[in-house]
Parts: structure tokens; sequence; C-alpha cells
């Protein structure tokens, strides 16, 4: 053995004899002590205080997965105060073996643990969990839009937080895969994301704020309030339908709000229960739903919104009619009484009413809750009012013309409900509800009859009718207390009308699914996957028909439709099981071009469509005309060769400032396009600096439908490699030459990338393409004062350029905080990093590593970072505290691939170079990345070390990882890593490799850091 390398040790033996300890008191971060737990005394052969045996007999009061033990004698002193051998770590608790103590018996202990605070959801209530889906096909999809939809009512439009679990109730984050999870979306796991191609299967709940904002009634008037049932039995049920069934006229058939309060008159949101509410709804508590079992008792009212008076011809009103007044049960002025009453002076169907009160004074001022319409008259119940007196009300009724419906608008009559019960109820919002999607929201008219085709005033029933309300009769209300029994049909005379939109506007049709899964799914998301160029992004209007042209509502599904949304139809959700086949079109209103009148180009008209196309590329134009048109225009503006706008055309087109105009003949419904000619816009220089152009990339090939270099897939697949918003792309064959080479018909710009879809092609085949960004300067967001200095502590000049954010803490102690929010990189000239074209890692929380292998040269350029910290950050350990790295364990068979780095056993082996109780833990693999960084599920902490288990990762093996603890103080009980580090300099690099091979136990993995280069 070398004389120097005995040096070495005996300094290394001396460091270690002299290491001291201080006790420092457990902290729990982020989470809440347990009570202290004392469940042994070692009157046996131990003192065991297992987490788990403790677990089992308090599972309220101990969490599975502890982030650190609090140890003490029964005294309350540290338990490192008595000088036993103890093993100590939030899995395990405290064991203490008599046999391994100087006297053979320990101490009686006692522990608490450190539990992480469940999700918050301060000033909101937690909903139900929701688990609408598996991961058996791609994803397992707990999306917020998708459980709203399929739960009405059941989740706030806009929640403030959410909790995430997998079925058994751990956090989702011990799966360990790769999920995106946050209020706005909910939660969405995609298996082909996840190391063995299958996601674990999750719910979701979430925070929904308690914010409490007076209901308005705007335009309406509110109803009495309504308390029909309590929660005695599964719910309390203060439902629309019911109210309005056993309260006939004492409300309309479509309130536009609801008010809903405890019996005590607070609002409901103070009671902190899941409800559901809505003017379409009502109140439903279900009792299971709760965190007790027990809802509390409910009331609503509803607002109504007022009848508008008619516009109608002075000549056309009736005389005034008071036939009744409120001295018996209220004031009923009946449009068929009143026609009996006063025959030849009312017309059959009045188009209007007009209702006063007696002194004249417009009918609303009583303040009164009555039914009003044309076809009924005015009823006024004394029952329904705070003061259970009616006003005194006169009527006139519109008689212009006839209030006829076209024979083609009326729907086909109904007959729901008989009277054997207390009523014929024949009310439109039920019939709405049986029938999805044969009555409309808003009928115009409503015509009655007996069910043998009598008209309904042959029955001589006191009836409630009416266009918004339907038809209901009350048994208890006639003089014979039976009603006879009824059928009602509605007018919808615009239910098939098309949404408002130039009909060159429109897109063709489109029918990409059939409901022979789950669905007949029409979504706009997927067809402008699937039809690239054909429709805008953001549509104005969308049309829906059943594929034999009739509107979508002949189907009679219950089916979601919008211009941002296209057509959904679910099978479950329709009363055959069924859904009828669809196909949309959209509407797509072009914007104006925004350029200054002296940036327009000349116009060009290179091509004509006796094609295949009329094909005005920009890359064309260009080679074409040079020095006419700058490289990267920034708008396209575009007419027929006649001079009108290209819109007038009606082709199927795509057009674009990075594109040019490109119409296929194929595309059209006559085949043919129109001729067109450009103008680019040319202000300034739309041009990308050859450093801030981003590498090439090829993420698809063409062997599936399409060639699909998607901007989003691309900065998906390369965190931190592609700006957020590039101002230009740049495409070519795989081979280098241009991409129109290809000919192919293709979708290309800066916020899209670029899409060949195989079907597009004459011989449906498109090319392979790779295409680059430019990233222009960007500075990440962050309060100029909040920058810290620039650091460049490494170079390439070994295996990497590694600008670590935990290297550079050390190494600037206090001048960077712990968690940065934001990384700014640049190469050490200066430029963007970008302009580097290296293939590197950057993150806040990481800084910037890049490796000299990972490039095409095979050399990094020398880079230079700097964070953001915006607010009180400290750095979590000073340089001099930290120990060196360990690596006591790796992955292996004999394992079963699993990696323990534990602070027990790490201190077992190296007794005086570790605390007994670290304020801090930092693991890397051993290939520098950092445990966060990595997708294996981990128990980490401060006290524990590192555990990864193998068996329990998605891909059965652990990584490599290494450790080191934060020691705080000067006497840290670790190595002098300055002085270690001028002393092997000193010897050289000869010297190490001489440690590495002659002194170290084959057996033994060392690991020192010098200069940041891991020798092991």
């Amino acid at each position: 053995m070398l004389p120097n390398t005995l040096t070495l040790l005996a300094s290394l033996i001396a460091l270690i004899k002299s290491a001291s300890f201080r006790v420092v008191e457990p902290k729990c971060i982020n989470g809440n002590w347990t009570p202290f737990f004392d469940r042994d005394d070692p009157s046996g052969d131990y003192d065991y205080e297992s987490h788990l045996l403790i677990r089992e007999k308090n599972p309220k009061e101990v969490c599975e997965h502890p982030t650190n033990v609090d140890a003490r004698l029964l005294n309350g002193a540290h338990y490192l105060t008595a000088g036993e051998v103890v093993s100590v770590g939030p899995a395990i608790g405290l064991i203490c073996e008599n046999s391994d103590q100087s006297d053979k018996k320990c101490e009686d202990y006692k522990v608490r643990f450190c539990c992480p605070k469940e999700p918050s959801c301060n000033n909101g209530y937690w909903t139900t969990f929701f688990d609408r889906d598996n991961p058996s096909g791609n994803y397992d999809y707990e999306a917020l839009s998708a459980i709203q939809n399929e739960n009405p009512g059941k989740v706030c439009a806009s929640p403030i937080g959410v909790d995430a679990r997998l079925l058994n109730g751990n956090h989702y984050s011990t799966s360990g895969e790769d999920v995106t999870v946050s209020a706005s979306l909910g939660l969405i796991c995609k298996n082909a994301n996840q190391k063995d191609r299958k996601c674990e299967d999750y719910k979701v709940r979430f925070c929904c704020p308690k914010e409490i904002v007076e209901p308005e009634c705007n335009n309406g008037y509110w109803t009495p309030f309504f308390d029909r049932d309590n929660p005695s039995g599964s719910y309390d049920y203060e439902s629309l339908s019911d109210i309005q069934k056993e309260n006939p006229g004492k409300l309309c058939g479509n309130p536009t709000g609801v008010d809903a309060r405890l019996l005590n008159d607070a609002h409901y949101l103070t009671a902190g229960e899941v409800v559901s509410v809505g003017a379409s709804i009502g109140l439903i508590c279900k009792n299971s739903d709760q965190s007790d079992k027990k809802c509390e008792d409910y009331k609503v009212r509803f607002c109504c919104p007022k009848e508008p008076i008619f516009q109608c011809p002075d000549n056309a009103w009736t005389d005034w009619f008071d036939r009744d007044n409120p001295s018996g049960t209220g004031d009923h002025e009946v449009l068929s009484v009143l026609q009996k009453e006063n025959p030849g002076k009312i017309c059959p169907s009045p188009s209007a009413i007009d209702a006063q009160l007696l002194n004249g004074e417009p009918y609303t001022n009583g303040g009164d809750v009555l039914s009003i319409s044309p076809s009924n008259g005015l009823v006024c119940l004394n029952s329904g009012q705070s003061d259970k007196r009616c006003n005194d009300y006169k009527v006139r009724f519109c008689c212009f013309g006839e209030s006829t419906c076209r024979k083609e608008d009326w729907t086909p009559w109904f007959d729901r409900d008989n009277p054997s019960g207390y009523y014929d109820w024949e009310g439109l919002a039920t019939i709405q509800q049986e029938n999805p999607g044969r009555v409309c929201s808003n009928p115009t008219a409503v015509d009655a009859q007996l069910i043998n085709g009598n008209p309904y005033t042959d029955g001589g029933d006191d009836v409630v009718i009416g266009p918004t309300h339907g038809l209901t009769c009350k048994n208890d209300d006639q003089d014979d207390k039976r009603c006879n029994d009824y059928k009602v049909r509605f007018c919808c005379s615009k239910v098939s009308e098309p949404p408002a939109c130039k009909e060159e506007h429109w897109t063709q049709w489109f029918d990409r699914d059939n409901p022979s899964g789950q669905a007949d799914y029409e979504a706009l998301s997927n067809l402008l996957v699937e039809n690239p160029g054909k429709i805008c992004a953001v549509p104005s209007a969308v049309e829906a028909q059943l594929l034999n042209g009739n509107p979508y509502t002949d189907g009679g599904d219950v089916v979601t439709v919008g211009a941002n949304i296209g057509l959904l139809c679910f099978n479950k959700l329709q009363p055959d099981g069924k859904c009828n086949d669809y196909k949309v079109r959209f509407c797509c209103e072009p914007a104006e071009p925004v350029c200054p009148d002296n940036a327009w180009t000349g116009w060009f008209d290179r091509d004509d469509p006796t094609g295949h196309y009329d094909y005005e590329s920009l890359a064309d134009l260009q080679k074409e005309n040079p020095g006419k048109i700058c490289p990267s225009p920034s708008a396209i503006d575009a007419q027929l060769t006649n001079g009108t706008p290209y819109i007038n055309g009606g082709d199927i087109l795509t057009i674009s400032p990075s594109v040019g105009l490109i119409c296929k003949n194929s595309d059209q419904l006559d085949k043919k396009c129109n001729d067109y000619k450009v103008r680019f816009c040319c202000f300034g220089e739309s041009t990308c600096p050859k450093e801030h152009w981003t590498s090439w990339y090829d993420r698809d090939n063409p062997s599936g439908y399409y060639d699909w270099e998607g901007l989003a897939s691309i900065q998906q697949d390369n965190p931190g490699k592609v700006c957020s918003n590039p101002t230009a792309v740049d495409a070519q064959l795989t081979s280098g030459a241009p991409y129109t080479d290809g000919n192919d018909d293709v979708v290309i710009g800066p916020t899209h990338g670029l899409t060949c879809k195989n079907d597009d092609q004459d011989d449906k085949r498109c090319n392979d393409y790779q295409v680059r960004f430019c990233c222009s300067e960007e500075t990440p967001s962050c309060p100029n004062d909040a920058w810290t200095q620039w650091f460049d502590r490494d170079n390439p000049s070994g295996g990497y350029d590694y600008e670590g954010l935990s290297i550079l803490q050390q190494e600037y102690p206090g001048k960077i905080c712990s968690s940065p929010s934001a990384v700014h990189a640049q190469l050490t000239s200066g430029e963007h990093y970008t302009a580097g074209g290296d293939i590197v890692n950057l993150s806040a929380q990481g800084g910037l590593i890049c490796k000299n292998s990972d490039q095409v040269d095979k050399s990094c350029e020398d880079y230079k970072v700097r964070f953001c910290c915006a607010g009180d950050n400290q750095p979590v350990c000073r340089k001099e505290d930290w120990t060196q790295w360990f690596d006591i364990d790796s992955p292996t068979k004999s394992n079963g691939l699993s990696d323990k780095e534990t602070l027990y056993a790490l201190r077992e082996r190296y007794p005086d170079e570790i605390c007994p109780n670290p304020s801090a833990f930092d693991a890397v693999t051993v290939a520098g990345v950092s445990y966060t960084s990595t997708r294996d599920a981990l128990s980490v902490g401060p006290t524990l070390g590192l555990i990864c288990t193998g068996s329990i990762q998605s891909d059965r093996t652990c990584n490599d990882y290494k450790v080191r603890f934060c020691c705080e103080g000067k006497e840290t009980g670790g190595i002098n890593h300055e002085q270690v580090a001028e002393d092997l300099a000193a010897e050289g690099l000869s010297l190490l490799n001489t440690i590495k091979d002659d002194v170290l136990p084959s057996k033994q993995q060392s690991s020192i850091i010098i200069d940041d280069h891991l020798i092991k």
C-alpha cells in the first residue's frame, strides 16, 4: 500500500473518531404529531414500539405512511440521551433489544409519529369521491368536465381544490405513476406514459367554495319557500318536479333561479353538506353522502320570470274582465270560464294577455305569486301568498288574428298521467324529462284535449294550463273531486332552425363515430385532430343532424351539443340504452387579418385548380418570387381571383401565414376548388436567428394514420426543450430535403407543428417529416428583485456541464432559496440556452444538467443559470453541514431489485460520519438524477434515509441511489469534505484510483465527491 495512502487513511480515521453529535429536535413539516404511544416495556427481550403494531390498535390516530418519528424516554428526554443501541425511523417506530445494551436492559421508550395533513378544503366543502373510469382503455380519465357532465349539480363549476386517491384510499402519489392532477382538470392517467403501460385505478373529489352569494331574481319574482320533505328517510328531497306537482299554479314551469336555505333561514352552504342545487332541480340532499350520514332539513323557493306584456294593436285588445275576487280561495280570471260567461267576446286562442290591479296599476305591483298566460288567463291562490290573501285583478286578451301554430311545429300528443291519484299532471318539465329531445325548451303555445279528442274546456274542470307549464288538474279543486283525463301537445316553432351562420361559413358534415360502442362521439377535439385544417379551432356555432338529415332533436336522445364540444351522446343515458347516429358541422367565421397597409406584399396567383389543387403555398411562392416575400409572414390575406373575399368561394381549404393557401379539389362537394390569390404581411421581419432554433424533432412516422409532429406532444416528450409559444416553425423531410418536396397535403404552423394525414394524400401515404421551432429569448416570470445572481460552477470538460441546484446551494450558502419557483438559463456568452442546440434537463428544482454523451457531437456547451427566489425561502442546509454521499446497496436479483439506503444501516457501517438525527436529507441516482425526478415509489426522510422496494415498482426494479444527510452545526459527526478534497487533490488522480482498487474492500461501496466528479 502506498505511504501516502496510509497517511490519508490515518487522517480519515482521526476525523471519524473526533466526531461528536448534537441532539436535534425532530420536525413535523406539513403534518401533525400524533399523541405519544408506549405500547411495550423492556421486561421481555425488547422494548418494541412498532409503528405497525401501534397503527393496528390506533388506526384513526396513526397514518399508514408517517414522514417522521419522535422517540423519547418516559420522562420526556430525547431517546439519544439514553445512549442505547436502538432502531428508530418513521416506518419502524422504535425497537430496542436488551441484548444489544451494555447492561443488557433497555430503557422504557415512547414514540409519536408525524402524519401528513389531509388535503385541505378551507373556505369550502368536499364533494363525494367519483370513480367514473378505469384504465381498461387508454386512460383512467377522472376529468372534472366529464364528472360534471355525468353528475349534474354534484360538482361546482370552479373547484378550488382536488383530492386524488387510489381506490384503496391511499394518496395518488403513492402509485409513483405519471399523472396530471389539478382542481381545474381532475385526474388524468395515460397508460402509455407508465413504465408498465398500465395505470392504477383512481378516484377523485373536489373542494367547492363556500362563497355565499345571495341569489338574485332579476326581472322576476320569488315564490314562497317550500319544505315538502325532511331527512328522516334517505334524503331531504325538495325537488322542483314534486313541488310543482304538489302545488299546482304556485310556481312557474321553468324557474330562472333557486334560493335554498336551512329551516332557520341560514344559506344552505353554511351547512357544509354535499347537496345538488339548481333552478331546474330544486335541492336534493342524500344522507349517505354526508360525513355524519344525516342531512339537515332544507327549504327552497324559486325565481319565476314575469310574463312580458305582448305588443298588441290597440284595436285587437278585448275589454277588461273581472269575474272573480279573492274572497274565496283566490282570484280566478280563467280564460275558459270567461269565454263561457262572455260568448263571442274573446277569441278561441288569444295571442297575449294583459293584467292589472282593479285600480289600474300593473299586475306586478301586487307582488303576488300567480299563474298568468294567454291560454289560461290569470289564477291567484290565497294560500300561495305570504299574507294568505291575493289582490283583486282584471284581465284582457289580445285577439290579433289567430295564435296558430304551423302543423309541422306541433309535437305529438302526450298523456303521461291520469287522475287516479291526486292529479292529472301533464307538466311540461316532466314531459321534457320523460321524453328527452322531443319537446323544445321554450314552447310558444300549448294545446290540450280530453283523451277522447274533445276540447279540454268540455271537461268543465278547474285546470292550470300554459305553454311553459303544461296542464295540471287537481282532484280536490273540482266540484265532484275528480278530474277528467287530459292530453297535451306543444308548439315548437323554432326547434329545427339551424344556428345563425352564413352558409359559406359552414364546414362540411362530419360523422366520425357511431353508437356501436359506448357513445356516438362527434367531439370537436377529435375532429380537429382527424381533419387538420378543415375546422377552425374556435367555431362560433354547431349544427347537428341525424344521418338522414333530420334535426338531431328528432332522435329523442339525451345529448350534449355545443360549438366548443360538438355532439356527445352516451348510450347509457338513453331510455332504450342506445343512441342514434349523428353528424355535425361547424360555423367558422374568418377573422380579418391585421397588418399595416404598407406592409402587405403584392398579390400572388401561382396555381389554378385544373389539377388536384389550387396550391398557393408560401414555400413555392418564396422560391418563385425571390426577395418579394419575407421568410416568416405574420399574416395572410386571400381572395378569389375576381377580387371577392376567399370565404365567398365556400371551399374547404387550409390557410395560414406559415403555409399559404391550399385548396384540394377532392375535399369539395363539387370536387372543384375556386381559383385563389394570396398576399402576405411582412411587417418587420418574422425571421428567427440561427441561435434561437431548437433541435430537429421527429417524434412520429406515418406507419399509422398520420405523421404527427405536433407542438404540444413534442413539448410533452421533451420538457424544457421547446418554448411555450414558438414564433416560427421549420419543417423538412427526414432526409433533410424541404418539406414541400414531399408534395403532401400537410397542416403546418408555429403553434401547431406539422400534421400529415395518410388518407389526404393521393397515394394514401405521407412522407416522414421532422420539425424545429423558433424560440426567441424568453425570461421566466419572476419579480426583478427576486432573481439570484448568475451561477456557472462547472464546464463540460468532464462528462457533464452540471449546474445543479443542490450543488449550487452547497457552494453558495444563503444565496439560493430552498425551493426556487423558476430557473433561467443561458450560454455563458449570454445567448438563450436553446441556442446551444443541446439536449438538457432544466427545472427550477434541479437546475441545469447537460450530459456530453447525449449530444450529437458528444460535447455540451457551457451554461450559466439563475433562480427565482420570490418569498422567504432559505437554503435547506449549509454546504459545510452536508455529509458525504453514501451508497451501500444496489438493486440486484438477490435483494429483489430493491435499494435500501437507510439511516440505521448507514450509521451501523459509518457510526461516526452521520449524526443520529439529521435535519435534512438528499438523494440522487448514481447518475446524478434527483430522486424526485424518478418514477420510483420511495420511502424517504431525514431519519429514515431511502427505501425503494423493487416489487412495488411499475417495472419491478429500482434505480440505484446514493444519499446524504444534513448534520447542522460545526460538529457534524461527518467528514471534513474540504480538507479531504484538498488532501486527495494533492495526491493526484492516480492516488484516487489506488484507493478505489487497493484500499476499499470489494464488497464495500464508497463515494467521494471531488470537484463534483464522482469516484466510486
